[in-house]
C-alpha cells in the first residue's frame, strides 16, 4: 500500500515494469558477445537483468525464439539502411549490403555462427526480406532474380565472415614466419609480405560473385 492508501497494481506472473523485448535480446547479444552463443542460457540471461528465467521466457518465449531474435536483431537495421539508402542499381544495393552485414558480424562475431546455422522465418525477418527484395525489384531484376541474389549474398558474406571472424591474420603469419624457413622456404617468404597490398579478398571474392550474376542478369534480359 502507497502513502494514498491505495493498493499498487500487481504484475502479472514473469512480468518486471519497465523491461522490453528488445532490453533481453540486447542482453542476449552482449552474452553471446562476451562468451559465444554456447554459454547463452535462459538462465545466465535472467541473472544479467536481475530476473528469474520465467521473466526472460515471458519476454522471448523459448531459447530458440530467442536465437532467431537474435539474428533478426543484427539484421534490422543493416536490412533497413540497404532499403533506405541511395543506391541506383541492384549492384551497388547489394554490395552496400554486402559490407554492412560483413561489419555488423566482425562487430559481433558469435552471430556468424547464428546466422549461419539458422534458417530464420519470423514474422519481422520475412518482412524484412520482402523490403529487399522488392526493392532489387525495383533496381530491374525480377522477383525470382532479386529473391535468389538476396540470399546468395547474404549466405556468401556470412559464410566468409565466419571464416575470417576465427582467423588471427596477424598470429596466423607470425605463427608460419616463426617455423624454420629450412623447412618451408616458400610458405615463410610469402608470409613476410601480402600478396596485393591494400587489396581485400573479401572485396575481389563479393565482386566475383556479383560478376557471376550480372552475366546471368544480362542473359536473362536477353532471351
Amino acid at each position: 500500500m502507497n502513502e494514498q492508501g491505495i493498493l499498487p497494481e500487481r504484475r502479472g506472473r514473469g512480468r518486471r515494469a519497465g523491461l522490453t523485448h528488445e532490453e533481453v535480446v540486447t542482453a542476449a547479444l552482449a552474452i553471446v558477445d562476451d562468451a559465444g552463443p554456447a554459454a547463452l542460457s535462459m538462465r545466465r540471461l535472467g541473472s544479467t537483468l536481475g530476473v528469474e528465467a520465467m521473466t526472460v521466457q515471458y519476454h522471448v518465449g523459448t531459447k530458440e525464439a530467442l536465437l532467431d531474435a537474435l539474428v533478426t536483431h543484427a539484421f534490422r537495421a543493416v536490412l533497413v539502411t540497404t532499403v533506405t539508402g541511395t543506391s541506383t542499381t541492384w549492384r551497388e544495393r547489394l554490395t552496400a549490403l554486402a559490407h554492412d552485414i560483413r561489419s555488423t558480424l566482425l562487430e559481433h562475431p558469435g552471430l556468424a555462427t547464428l546466422a549461419a546455422t539458422r534458417a530464420v522465418a519470423t514474422d519481422e525477418s520475412l518482412d524484412l526480406l520482402e523490403s529487399l527484395v522488392a526493392a532489387l525489384h525495383e533496381d530491374g531484376l525480377t522477383p525470382g532474380q532479386a529473391l535468389e541474389l538476396a540470399y546468395a549474398v547474404i549466405g556468401f558474406v556470412v559464410a566468409q565472415t565466419g571464416v575470417d571472424a576465427g582467423v588471427d591474420r596477424d598470429a596466423r603469419r607470425a605463427a608460419l614466419l616463426a617455423d624454420s624457413p629450412r623447412c618451408r622456404p616458400t610458405i615463410a617468404a610469402g608470409a613476410k609480405e601480402p600478396a596485393w597490398p591494400g587489396v581485400d579478398s573479401f572485396d575481389v571474392l563479393l565482386e566475383a560473385v556479383l560478376d557471376r550474376y550480372a552475366v546471368l542478369v544480362d542473359a536473362g534480359r536477353r532471351a
